[in-house]
């Protein structure tokens, strides 16, 4: 069900209301701050998601997912995720060795600390050359900042 949905305009208003008094002499950009403050608190904060399809994945990845599935990538490295945005498996940046794809495929190998070796992983998308170039900004961000 949609967040919107799951009280009446008037529940909305009475939950929103309450804090009225605390915000209303807050400046555009104190609430800016307290809003980036309390969602950055989130571990999907600032993530790209990519809905892909599995092609291939190994086991130990792919037991929690379903046959569509959304990839995400933010400043804390690869997640896999449910369709609900739950995270089964996170894989730092550090970890990938390899990726890359075409026009209807993305592929990227990854290390797998539990048995120490590498993983391949590939998946349907169209956004492959979108997802590398997310890997290469992130990776070049943390080398600048190093």
């Amino acid at each position: 069900m949609p967040w919107r949905e799951k009280f009446t305009d008037d529940e909305w208003a009475e939950k929103v209301l309450k804090y009225r008094g605390d915000l209303i002499d807050a400046s555009p950009d104190e609430l800016q701050a307290m809003y980036v403050d309390e969602v950055k608190e989130n571990p999907l904060y600032g993530t790209s998601f990519f809905y892909v399809r599995k092609h291939s994945f190994p086991a130990h990845i792919s037991e929690s997912l379903d046959e569509e599935l959304i990839i995400g990538f933010n400043s804390e490295g690869l997640h896999f995720m449910t369709l609900d945005r739950e995270i089964t498996k996170s894989f730092g940046y550090a970890d990938i060795y390899r990726w890359g794809g075409s026009s209807s495929q993305f592929s990227i190998i990854i290390w797998n600390a539990d048995t120490q070796d590498t993983d391949d992983v590939s998946m349907h998308t169209s956004q492959a050359a979108d997802m590398a170039s997310l890997i290469l900004d992130y990776i070049n961000a943390i080398m600048a900042a190093t």
